[in-house]
């Protein structure tokens, strides 16, 4: 027998009406709990703060309108400057109206132009102290602390064997840099002197009567004759001293007569002086360097002084480490303008006269 046929009548009208109150439970269930959803939300939605975010404002200027840039036409014309106005257009007139207040109207003469370029002292007549543009003008020149400006000097120097030791030392140092410091516009010569007097660079024999010849660069012989040990007379005929420039191959001659010259027996002022005195054109600066007193010094003084005097030739003289010598080497310097300086054995200077 089936399932079905063992239930009564009465169970399932029992049964319909249970299916009845749980569909309707389902259903007030169904309802309730959407309710609650729908409360929370609410409340949810009531207690959140809305926050309006700030509105951003955008400004957008006109546009300008553009602005066309005409390029200029560039020509190969060159166009010549205007002339400068005579000088009789050049015054300016300051007013036309009249005024209680008188305004000066300064009038320079400007009908000759100057032509005093450099007349201050930086630069002396040119800019490179040797005049303008004919290399005239003076250049500076020291010797043992004897700073001249000139265009022609002379070295007169002592090659006399009681210069043997310091003095020879010093003075070839000093003489070395004296050389290597003239400008390259100046002229310039070397007379050496011991008994006899030669021009640097001049070939010098000695015999063993200390009498001597010598050789000019051009060939010329020149004698001396010995009057007594260490003594020698005149030149036979004195030799003229030719300037020479001081460029470079003339300098380093130079330098080379100042290293490789001997010193020789002898002290005699007259010859290498008057040397020096003809020379042409003139000396401006001679400079006078010996450490000894020659036959007649004071009247070789006295006389050759007065004589460059005269002529416009300062004469700056040095003692080296010979006090005697002061007299006539003071004669020098003071007749002619120039300084006196004494060196002593350590090298030191003492400027007795200062120069002119």
């Amino acid at each position: 027998m089936s399932i079905h046929a063992q239930i009564s009548e009465e169970a399932k009208v029992a049964l319909v009406a249970q299916k009845r109150v749980s569909s309707i439970s389902s259903i007030v269930i169904a309802i309730l709990s959407c309710f609650l959803l729908g409360l929370i939300l609410f409340v949810i939605a009531m207690t959140v703060e809305v926050k309006n975010p700030p509105q951003i404002v955008s400004y957008n200027p006109s546009v300008e309108e553009t602005q066309t840039i005409e390029k200029p036409e560039v020509t190969n014309e060159v166009v010549k400057p205007p002339s400068a106005p005579s000088m009789s257009m050049a015054r300016v007139i300051a007013s036309t109206s009249s005024s209680s207040i008188s305004v000066p109207n300064p009038v320079s003469d400007v009908s000759v132009p100057s032509l005093d370029f450099s007349a201050g002292d930086d630069f002396g007549e040119g800019f490179d102290g040797s005049g303008w543009g004919d290399g005239a003008g003076a250049a500076a020149a020291s010797f043992f602390g004897q700073k001249v400006e000139a265009q022609r000097i002379a070295y007169v120097i002592d090659y006399s064997m009681s210069m043997k030791g310091r003095r020879d030392e010093l003075m070839r140092i000093e003489l070395t840099k004296a050389i290597k410091e003239l400008p390259s516009s100046m002229d310039y010569q070397m007379i050496y002197f011991a008994g006899p007097a030669w021009i640097a660079g001049e070939e010098l024999k000695v015999n063993s009567r200390q009498a001597g010849e010598i050789t000019t660069a051009k060939g010329r012989k020149y004698t001396y004759g010995a009057r007594g040990s260490g003594d020698w007379t005149s030149r036979s005929a004195i030799g003229r001293a030719e300037w020479i420039r001081a460029d470079a191959n003339n300098i380093k001659q130079s330098l080379s007569a100042v290293k490789n010259t001997p010193l020789i027996f002898g002290t005699a002022w007259n010859i290498p002086l008057t040397m020096a005195l003809e020379m042409k054109p003139a000396p401006e600066v001679i400079y006078f360097m010996t450490d000894g007193v020659g036959s007649d010094a004071d009247k070789v003084a006295q006389t050759l002084g007065e004589r460059a005097a005269k002529e416009g030739i300062k004469i700056n003289t040095i003692a080296m480490m010979e006090p005697s010598a002061q007299d006539a080497l003071s004669t020098l310097a003071k007749l002619t303008g120039g300084g006196f300086t004494i060196v002593d054995k350590d090298g030191k200077r003492k400027q007795v006269i200062k120069a002119k």
